[in-house]
């Protein structure tokens, strides 16, 4: 079964041999799509930690700074199904570079906001929250459009290794944020911090334009072997009659009305709730709660990243192999379980131990695994039906968006009613939720079922 035809006739590019070792290209393609991840993550947190030295300047509270990051969170939200939409008519490369841009833009003019005209209509919170909800509203369509693209390049067999590593991508870049962001922040300032995370992802948008390519016979260097192995016996596209081919209307009332993508959007809110937490308040509970310096707080938040960025494409790998052991269903579900199922107790011990290095092991656990099942989430999103795998997957991930909307909110207030073990213990049975809904997902062990025929 096809990945579904192009939203315009692709044209095939001159490329190698057709004979001969298959070329590597889509590792080479894998790359690109884990930039983009590790780019966003920059874009999205910088503020988190920027965040400390910003409220004192401006003076902000805990609410005001929490309403600013839910700000983004709502744009982001909001437009998930139109961006993933957009990716599906008109090509997952053209739209992800055009956000790529357009939030790096938006992430420049952050630190003009409290002193441009926007402040006499909004305020100056007003005016950050504004910016920032553009910035969500851009970088809505990174994920959707990038894993659809896994789909087009990658084999069912290695969509797995390939989602988890995108997703490696965004530990990546919440790590490099924490310890660049306050190295700018303190030897420079604030505002500088933002200027340069925009500057990288302009440079990156830039490499995406010539590097890039929606289809696999697109690209100038990719061989007839690879090809084929890429299709896996699939019948080949066929771009000398695919403009003869109709627009596909998209299904929205049999998209909304299945179970399995209510079922993934469910999940998608439960985990999103913790996964906003750390986003949002990670750095400042270490400053704030466990008395860190600055810089010693920077190096420590690193280490929930740098956990998922190991147990994401491990992960992946994991349910590549034992899929082809115990089959789709029940090879994701020991993942996805697998890995949540333990958070509860790690980020309970994690909030309650007096030993702040103990905590923060037990916090940086409890992210990693709660992000080893994150490639059967999109996997199946893909396969549910693969001519709108950017719709569903932007779907599917607005309720992680969803729960990030009220988590950066929810939890200063948890904290100064209850102490910050209460908002871990809280985060901790939202994960739980998540892991349960995966008993009722039906992940269809017949890649060409009727469903993806839509």
């Amino acid at each position: 079964m096809s990945m579904g035809q192009p939203p315009e006739t692709p044209s095939v590019a001159k490329r190698g041999p057709m004979k001969g070792p298959a070329t590597r290209i889509r590792w080479q393609i894998l790359g690109l799509l884990f930039l983009i991840s590790v780019v966003t993550y920059l874009d999205r947190i910088n503020i988190s930690v920027a965040g400390k030295q910003m409220s004192e300047e401006l003076g902000l509270t805990d609410l005001e700074f929490g309403t600013i990051f839910s700000a983004f969170v709502l744009g982001y939200a909001l437009f998930q199904i139109p961006g993933g939409w957009l990716g599906d008519r008109f090509g997952y490369k053209k739209v992800l570079v055009s956000a790529l841009l357009l939030w790096s833009l938006f992430t420049a003019l952050t630190p003009l906001a409290p002193a441009s005209p926007l402040v006499s209509l909004l305020g100056v919170v007003g005016a950050i929250c504004l910016v920032r909800f553009l910035i969500g509203l851009a970088e809505s369509v990174s994920y959707p459009c990038s894993t659809a693209l896994a789909g087009k390049w990658f084999p069912p067999q290695e969509r797995g290794r390939a989602i988890g590593t995108i997703f490696a991508g965004l530990g990546v870049g919440a790590a490099l944020t924490s310890p660049i962001v306050a190295w700018l922040v303190v030897s420079y300032s604030w505002q500088i911090s933002f200027y340069v995370c925009s500057l990288v992802g302009i440079l990156t948008g830039l490499v995406l334009v010539f590097h890039l390519t929606e289809w696999p016979q697109q690209h100038p260097r990719i061989n007839d072997s690879e090809l084929e192995y890429i299709r896996g016996g699939r019948p080949a596209e066929n771009p000398t009659t695919s403009a003869a081919t109709p627009a596909r209307t998209t299904p929205w009332m049999k998209i909304l009305t299945n179970r399995d993508v209510s079922l993934l959007f469910a999940s998608y809110v439960c985990i999103g709730y913790t996964v906003y937490i750390y986003f949002a308040w990670f750095y400042r509970y270490l400053t704030d709660e466990r008395g860190f310096d600055a810089i010693n707080a920077s190096y420590f938040a690193v280490l929930p990243f740098l956990a998922m960025t190991v147990t994401a494409p491990l992960g992946g790998w994991l349910t590549d192999r034992l899929m082809l052991r115990v089959g789709k269903r029940t090879a994701r579900r020991i993942i996805v379980m697998g890995g949540k199922l333990p958070c509860l107790p790690l980020l309970f011990l994690g909030g309650r131990v007096e030993n702040d290095y103990l905590a923060i092991a037990l916090l940086s656990l409890g992210f990693g695994l709660a992000f080893l099942g994150t490639n059967c989430y999109w996997t199946t999103a893909i396969e549910l039906m693969p001519n709108h795998a950017g719709t569903i997957g932007a779907m599917m991930n607005m309720g992680t968006t969803v729960a990030g909307a009220f988590s950066p909110i929810l939890t200063p207030l948890i904290k100064d009613q209850y102490g910050w073990p209460a908002a871990w213990t809280v985060a901790g049975f939202f994960t739980l939720g998540a892991a349960i809904l995966w008993i009722f997902i039906g992940v269809q062990e017949d890649r060409d079922s009727s469903i993806s025929s839509t």
